[in-house]
């Protein structure tokens, strides 16, 4: 091959990528790479042209150490980029600091001062030399400290203009061909998680390239195929028969072996010490799975391969990097050869050995009826479940190791893990910011509900519990069904993984069944139903129900007048104006007022209504799904 000239683009974050998507082809699998290069939508108020930093070079592509050329590079411009904030950074603490010192001085000061002045006039002399040094110490030192706080402002604000150092924008040009390979290094983010929750454009399952804490950069294989439960960094991944060879005497807290690869391999792969340790410190959990790349190649992943042979556990439970013995761990979830369970107990090993469960040795309790007399995930010389775990079916067969964020984002996960015991589960946000909810399991079979909001009837016009579109909250973190709200981006997190929505009266914890004669519930997909949208129904229109059951009647797949939202910012509420109840079949003789308002508002309400038959009675709205639809 000839020379390729080298050309190391960096945009800030304030420019738009100019890549043209006709010059951009896909790039080897083990460069960390996207398709489709970062771009933002953000342009600079203040120039429109933005820097750009570029570096020529030539160097043979065929050379065994031209990717440490290529990082190496990257790493001094980032270094230089990165130099001129920190010294920003340090300018400013060094103000700071000079500020507070000299406050210090101008207190002392002052108590001199105070006391000068006191024996002046004790003394009822005419004047003092003292006083007088003191006050022109005092203005001076004040005049300081206006000044420095000046310089400390305008800092900050230069501060603020320096940009973070963006993504590189790496073009190879083979100069015989001219076609181009547009390679995307995301140094500027530290691991898969970092990534997904701050890239500017979507990502997809693949090799990244990562910066650590240490300020080395390293390739990691990211799995986003299912980011709403977890996201995973692949650690470590053996075939059956490098595991023979290489990996069963290796253990992830003392194996010091030399396989450790900055090329991740499917066959022969573990993370080294200082990667592994920056992508754990973003982790809350790992997993072991069998078989992840189907044909030991990185493009042959597959998420749902064996699905029935995984495990995942809380790094607060067993930290492989930091224990060297057997202990009985808490499993999040497992499934094994037919069997499964969630949050129990199992018995986690690693010594001399590689890490694996061994339930042979079994001291937890409850004693867990998986397994057998084998060892699974790993140290399978010594115990080998053969055939029958897909882990060591062949001798091509592959065990993997994962880092990651088991997120929780919704009840309905925790639904599809096993779990049906209502109560106060953690989930996390968007961001990925962890906080607490109420779910309801045992209501209605087969469905997880998510408390978003609960509040008395003398309540119901305080102006935390008006419209939904409106971002207010009552004791987050704190749920229960008499008062409370979650903020309107955690409501937005719910409502992107459910389907429905509903509200009840009167639920108590113990005590959550339901008889659907105060009940509501619709799908958000109906017409007119998206509680959350920032659009509202316009005046007069109808709001197609899944079910609704009031004062005795009900209806399914109805039409009725739903309120809310608009310039009062209303609750959502169902009014009973007999001359306007859509497709909501008329009440029979019972004592239901004019314009009575049903699940929220109730500005005017009935007594038969037991959302509203006495102040304390309660209502609560409830986002949720099927575990299984259709």
């Amino acid at each position: 091959l000839g020379a390729v000239s080298l050309v190391l683009v960096l945009t800030t974050e304030k420019e738009k990528c100019s890549c043209s998507q006709e010059t951009t082809v896909s790039a080897p699998t083990n460069v960390g790479l996207r398709k489709n290069p970062p771009t933002s939508s953000r342009v600079s108020p203040t120039s429109s042209s933005p820097p750009t930093y570029v570096i020529d070079t030539t160097f043979d592509p065929t050379s065994s150490n031209s990717d440490v050329v290529l990082k190496n590079r990257i790493v001094a411009v980032e270094k230089d980029l990165a130099m001129t904030k920190a010294q920003a950074t340090e300018a400013i603490t060094d103000a700071v600091d000079r500020i507070k010192e000299l406050e210090l001085t101008a207190n002392a000061l002052k108590k001199n001062l105070s006391k000068v002045e006191q024996e002046v006039t004790s003394t009822k002399k005419a004047s003092s030399v003292s006083g007088t040094q003191l006050r022109a110490q005092l203005f001076n030192l004040q005049a300081n400290v206006s000044m420095l706080t000046s310089n400390v402002s305008a800092l900050k604000t230069l501060f603020q203009d320096i940009p973070v150092p963006p993504p590189i924008h790496v073009v190879r040009i083979n100069q015989t061909t001219e076609s181009k390979t547009q390679l995307i290094v995301s140094s500027r983010f530290t691991s898969c998680h970092d990534l997904f929750y701050r890239s500017p454009t979507p990502v997809s399952t693949g090799t990244y390239t990562f910066l650590d804490s240490k300020g080395n950069l390293f390739d990691a294989f990211c799995d986003f195929s299912d980011t709403s439960t977890a996201i995973w960094t692949l650690w470590e991944s053996f075939s059956l028969e490098n595991e023979v060879t290489s990996f069963s005497m290796c253990s992830f807290s003392t194996c010091n072996r030399s396989y450790w690869q900055s090329v991740v391999n499917p066959a022969a792969y573990r993370m080294t010490p200082s990667s592994s340790d920056s992508v754990k410190d973003e982790s809350t959990h790992w997993r072991a799975s069998c078989n992840s790349f189907t044909d030991l190649k990185l493009e042959s992943f597959d998420s749902a391969a064996n699905d029935d042979q995984v495990a995942i556990v809380s790094l607060n439970s067993y930290d492989p990097k930091n224990l060297a013995k057997c202990q009985c761990a808490i499993t999040d979830s497992v499934r094994l050869l037919g069997h499964s369970c969630v949050f129990c107990s199992l018995n986690w090993c690693q010594d001399k050995d590689h890490l694996h469960y061994e339930p042979a040795s079994d001291r937890c309790q409850p004693r867990s009826k998986i397994g057998g007399d084998f060892h699974y995930w790993g140290a399978y010389p010594t115990a080998s479940p053969g055939p029958q775990f897909s882990c060591t079916a062949s001798p091509n067969s592959t065990t993997q190791y994962w880092l990651g964020i088991y997120t929780n984002r919704t009840c309905l996960d925790y639904l599809r893990r096993g779990v049906n015991k209502s109560g106060i589960y953690t989930v996390q946000d968007v961001k990925g910011y962890p906080y607490d909810v109420f779910c309801d399991f045992d209501s209605e079979k087969g469905v997880a509900w998510t408390l978003i909001e609960a509040f008395k009837r003398d309540e119901a016009l305080m102006s935390k519990f008006t419209s939904f579109t409106e971002d207010n909250a009552v004791n987050v973190g704190r749920p229960n069904l008499s008062r409370y709200r979650l903020w309107k981006h955690q409501m937005l997190t719910l409502r992107g993984s459910s389907t429905h929505w509903r509200a009840t009266c009167g639920l108590q914890v113990g005590n959550l069944s339901v008889d659907y004669q105060d009940y509501a519930r619709s799908k958000f997909s109906n017409e007119n139903a998206d509680i959350l949208a920032v659009t509202l129904p316009a005046d007069g229109s109808r709001t197609l129900m899944e079910f609704m059951g009031l004062y005795g009647v009900s209806c399914s797949q109805c039409r009725v007048p739903l309120y809310f939202g608009g310039l009062t910012k209303e609750h959502v509420h169902f009014n009973y104006d007999v001359g306007n109840i859509g497709e909501f079949p008329p009440a029979p003789s019972v004592n239901v007022p004019v314009s009575s308002d049903s699940f929220g508002l109730y500005k005017t309400y009935s007594l038969t209504h037991r959302c509203a038959n006495g102040g304390n009675a309660t209502t609560q709205w409830w986002i949720g799904s099927y575990l299984r639809q259709g």
